[in-house]
């Protein structure tokens, strides 16, 4: 039934969607990279268009690395459905279980190596329900228990690892031991439920866990341990099971970690936090459970770090941030956690770095930048945190370092840039364009601003041309020329098509005298490659296709 119920869906799918999608398709993992050892097996749904694209369906196999089957599992849309089965290593049946929708729902049977039932009961929407019966690996009952609606254990029988029964009823004690005799742990019940001292204790003998249960619930002062010492790690106050009352953490030096208050199970009033050394590291008020009002956070050295309120859990009104020394790195204000309105930053030396406007977390209106010595970096726009507008940049020593425009953060118009002595660099056009490009096997176009037209190059030294450079739509197209310095004497010219040589090439001495030509087709030598002498003569001839050189003659000329 399970296999129909899979070609079924398989089928609607199909029908569903276009017929050139295939909705599923079978994928392998290994173990190993040659692919000789199989991990698993099973079909994946192969439709981009669905939300669960990529998910698993139908009957799926996993493997142990010995090649024994390790699971066997059914998915619908990525989740378990069904009867799942798991495996030892060694091919013995370990789980019996099934789901709905996810979720453990129905039987379910754990075995030991052996063969012999572990665990056996029921499920409700993922969590235990009813009558549970536990075993030890002799076949020996372990404990009987009961769950209720809310999945809680009512424990109504135990037997201890020398088949005493220490729980009957719903009364006594559970514990365990480890292999040195000490206590690992103890539980006391009552009514079947969790009731009186708990201990959790170390191999040493050293508490690990104190509290109280009171009807099953957690009651009262509960303390942890550190493992490897004596130090309290936590110590918690608990109401019905409910952290209420003090709250302390602890490093384990001894020094306070965290220190508060909790109700019904919330932080509520003072709340402060320390480093290692006893130093304060933050401090501030909650209000059911959300941070409320001032806020102070500081360095090792307790100087302050930053300051500002909290309103339900948000930042809320101006903000100050420092440096270790004390001056101000930053300041504004926040709205519902945004920055909203002027936000400056300074450097540590205390000159400004930025400055400008946010609206709703987004950069917004004219900002300004400098550098560390005071001069003025940058200035521009932003529109919804992009850029947006004229931009300018200067150097350190006041020389301008390009200029241009943005259009919702790309780059348009007309570009210039500038060498730090003042001098042009370069200057061109940029374009928006449309990119197709496929991502997880879905076509998108996405935007890009690239070069477009004419681009020339200068020189730093004298300004003189370097190179006269043409583009369209960010590729190479058209003619290109490079000048030798001073930028009269052509040293190279080329010609671009979509972004590949196409045509002729030719290169000059500095004497304006031809020296060679070759001819291009995409990007490869294609057609005939021509050297000359310094008289302008012919020295040699070869000929090329499609990148490869033909072994024939040429106008007499031997291809040697």
């Amino acid at each position: 039934m399970k296999r129909i119920g899979f070609v079924l869906l398989m089928l609607v799918s199909t029908a569903v969607f276009s017929q050139k999608v295939v909705p599923y398709e079978l994928e392998k993992t290994y173990w190993d990279k040659g692919k000789k050892t199989l991990r698993s097996i099973g079909y994946v749904n192969n439709n981009p268009y669905l939300s669960y694209f990529g998910s698993k369906e139908g009957e799926w196999k996993f493997y142990h690395k010995n090649g024994n089957i390790q699971e066997v599992s059914y998915f619908n849309h990525g989740i378990y459905v069904n009867e799942s089965m798991q495996f030892y290593p060694s091919g013995k049946k370990m789980i019996q279980s099934f789901f709905y929708l996810g979720e453990k729902d129905s039987a379910y049977t754990s075995f030991f190596e052996n063969g012999r039932i572990a665990e056996n009961g029921q499920y409700n929407k993922g969590l235990k329900s009813g009558i549970w019966e536990y075993w030890y690996v002799d076949s020996t009952l372990r404990k009987i228990s009961e769950y209720d609606s809310l999945g809680a254990e009512h424990i109504g029988s135990y037997w201890d690892k020398n088949k005493v029964k220490t729980i009957e009823n719903g009364k006594g004690q559970k514990i365990s031991y480890y292999e040195n005799g000490n206590v690992k742990e103890l539980f006391n019940y009552k009514d079947s439920l969790l009731n009186g001292e708990m201990k959790a204790m170390k191999a040493s003998g050293k508490p690990l866990t104190l509290g109280h249960y009171k009807q099953g619930k957690k009651q009262g002062e509960w303390q942890t341990y550190f493992l490897l010492t004596d130090q309290v790690k936590t110590k918690k106050t608990f109401d019905s099971d409910s952290l209420t009352g003090e709250y302390t953490k602890y490093f384990e030096n001894g020094n306070i970690n965290i220190q508060g208050e909790f109700i019904n199970n919330k932080k509520e009033g003072d709340w402060k936090w320390f480093d290692a050394n006893g130093g304060k590291d933050m401090e501030g008020q909650f209000v059911s459970d959300e941070q409320s009002g001032d806020w102070i956070y500081y360095f090792p050295s307790g100087k302050i770090r930053s300051n500002g309120s909290f309103i339900e859990g948000k930042k809320s009104g101006k903000w100050e941030f420092f440096y270790k020394n004390g001056e101000k790195q930053k300041e504004g204000t926040y709205k519902n956690d945004k920055k909203n309105g002027e936000w400056i930053v300074w450097f540590e030396n205390s000159n400004m770095l930025h400055r400008g406007s946010y609206s709703n977390g987004k950069e917004n209106g004219f900002w300004e930048s400098w550098y560390e010595n005071g001069e003025k970096k940058d200035a521009g726009f932003y529109k919804n945190g992009l850029f947006e507008g004229e931009w300018k940049g200067w150097y350190p020593n006041k020389k301008m370092r390009y200029e241009g425009s943005w259009t919702n953060n790309f780059k348009t118009g007309s570009w210039v840039y500038w060498h730090s002595n003042g001098i042009k660099k370069e200057e061109g056009n940029y374009k928006v364009i449309e990119v197709k490009r496929k991502k997880l096997r879905i076509e998108e176009t996405i935007e890009k601003s690239v070069k477009h037209g004419k681009w020339t190059m200068m020189s730093e030294a004298d300004g003189s041309l370097v190179s006269s450079e043409n583009f369209k739509n960010g590729k190479k197209h058209g003619k290109w020329t490079f000048y030798y310095p001073g930028g009269e004497l052509i040293s190279t010219q080329m010609k671009y098509k979509k972004g590949l040589l196409h045509g002729t090439f030719k290169s000059y001495d500095r004497s304006g005298r031809l020296m060679n030509e070759v001819n291009y087709k995409k990007n490869v030598k294609h057609g005939t490659m021509t050297i000359y002498d310094q008289s302008g003569n012919v020295t040699k001839k070869m000929e090329y296709k499609n990148g490869v050189r033909i072994d024939q003659k040429v106008k007499g000329y031997s291809p040697n």
